[in-house]
């Protein structure tokens, strides 16, 4: 049987018709919405839902929502308190032929998952226009592509890079593990006029010290027991006119640390075992997580070496101290890996907004480990709080608990917005050094929260 449905304005003036017989199933249509829905008949009952957790505890309010809806012929808005969180409720008429109301659909929506896609709406805007006006990030877009940050800390390091790449300057990385020193090394390279030679990496603390000298350097034919006959050349000549990146520079021994210093200096290399030194054009990058200036003053890393590999210094921020990069991460690593393994998966606000309060000690590499975990062992398609990681769950309950918005008993919606707005802002204000850092955390311009800060009335926040 053929049934078509008419929708309406608010105004009741139809806009569009639905007819059944040409389109998925009702129930199809709600399970492939992200939001909460759930159709009404004119009595309240349910006739279809896509899942609401506490409809059993909210029967009564549905109802009188149905009801208006019923008599009115009008969508209806309310705000919902449900476990300390806040909800938007709206309910919507469908008509019949008859041009009467026969079901109401209730779209229900999480008050804090505006505010997330606010920010996501945000950072795609900020996409599209490219992430800022400098001339480094019109000319190496491509380049940057594959790069994601808001942060306008981060945005700062790769314009450095950006610029540096152009010179053969001797750049030192420094961060903590996980950071990304590896990623910006490879875009130094890539924008640099080095671009189409070799990109050569070795990680110094990973081989063992009586290895390494040959790996960097090469060796000649019966330099010592196993070695090849005909000799065997080393990273720096691999790397010819192109890039060696020595990664975990800090693990180097005070006698590598001499040959380096001397390559450095002279632009020329012995292989082991060998007498003939070998030229090199190779430019040099440099990283660790160490505290280089540190092991100076330690006598564990020659200073004279520390002063030649730091002509550029280039310090990447760690992601605790630049959170507005959380969620497009998140967002593109729960992507990647929906994509990669054929799997449907969506964070609920709960969860995302303790991976946006975590330290997140291993950087984004412990953030992408993180994203591949849930997206593989979440049993169903909703990522929450219950499937996180435990460390996760207690690092962010361990630190200061942020207090809910309250939603007063008759508010306007605007009203409740406004005050849900005002709690956001004022934690963004109490957890931040500076305004700008507070900005980014919200995902919002330096302008807008001076603005809204007058607005609401809030402490002064220097910064």
């Amino acid at each position: 049987m053929k049934q078509v449905y008419y929708f309406h304005d608010d105004e009741g003036q139809p806009v569009r018709t639905w007819d059944l017989a040409d389109s998925a199933s009702p129930l199809q249509l709600l399970e492939a919405s992200y939001d909460g829905l759930t159709v009404f008949d004119q009595q309240g009952q349910v006739v279809a839902s896509s899942g609401i957790p506490f409809m059993e505890q909210a029967g009564t309010f549905f109802q009188n929502l149905v009801f208006q809806v019923v008599q009115s012929g009008k969508r209806v808005s309310a705000l919902f308190q449900e476990g300390g969180e806040n909800f938007l409720v709206t309910a919507s008429p469908v008509f019949n032929r008859g041009h009467e109301v026969s079901h109401v659909v209730c779209n229900v929506r999480n008050l804090e998952e505006l505010g997330f896609l606010e920010r996501e709406i945000q950072y795609l805007t900020l996409l599209e226009k490219g992430p800022t006006p400098s001339a480094e990030w019109t000319a190496y877009r491509e380049e940057l592509k594959e790069i994601i940050t808001r942060s306008a800390a981060m945005r700062s390091v790769l314009t450095s890079a950006l610029r540096v790449a152009q010179v053969d300057s001797t750049v030192l990385i420094l961060g903590e593990s996980g950071v990304g020193k590896d990623m910006l090394a490879r875009l130094i390279h890539r924008a640099g006029k080095r671009r189409d030679r070799p990109f050569v990496k070795i990680s110094c603390g990973a081989i063992p010290e009586s290895l390494l000298e040959s790996e960097l350097f090469g060796y000649e034919g019966g330099a010592f027991t196993g070695a090849r006959k005909e000799g065997k050349p080393g990273l720096f000549e691999q790397a010819a006119d192109g890039t060696i990146f020595l990664d975990e520079i800090g693990e180097l021994s005070l006698n590598l640390q001499v040959k380096l210093l001397n390559v450095l200096q002279d632009r020329n290399f012995l292989r082991v075992g060998g007498v003939k030194p070998i030229p090199t054009n190779a430019r040099v990058i440099a990283a660790t997580n160490r505290d280089l200036e540190a092991q100076v003053k330690e006598g564990a890393f020659r200073a004279d070496l520390y002063y030649r590999l730091s002509v550029i210094p280039l310090v990447i921020p760690p992601l605790r101290a630049r959170r507005g990069d959380i969620l497009p991460l998140v967002r593109h690593f729960q992507e990647l890996f929906c994509k990669r393994y054929g799997f449907k998966r969506r964070i609920t606000p709960a969860a995302l907004n303790y991976l946006i309060r975590y330290d997140w000690p291993g950087n984004v590499r412990e953030l992408q480990n993180v994203m591949e975990f849930l997206v593989v062992m979440t049993p169903g398609e909703v990522i929450d709080v219950e499937h996180l990681p435990e460390k996760i769950v207690e690092n962010v309950q361990g630190g200061r608990v942020s207090p809910k918005a309250p939603v007063p008993e008759k508010a306007r919606l605007k009203e409740a917005l406004e005050e849900y707005e005002r709690a956001l802002i004022s934690r963004a204000l109490a957890e931040h050094e500076t305004l700008r850092e507070a900005a980014e955390y919200l995902g919002i311009d330096l302008s807008t929260l001076t603005r809204k800060k007058q607005k609401y009335g809030l402490a002064r926040h220097e910064g």
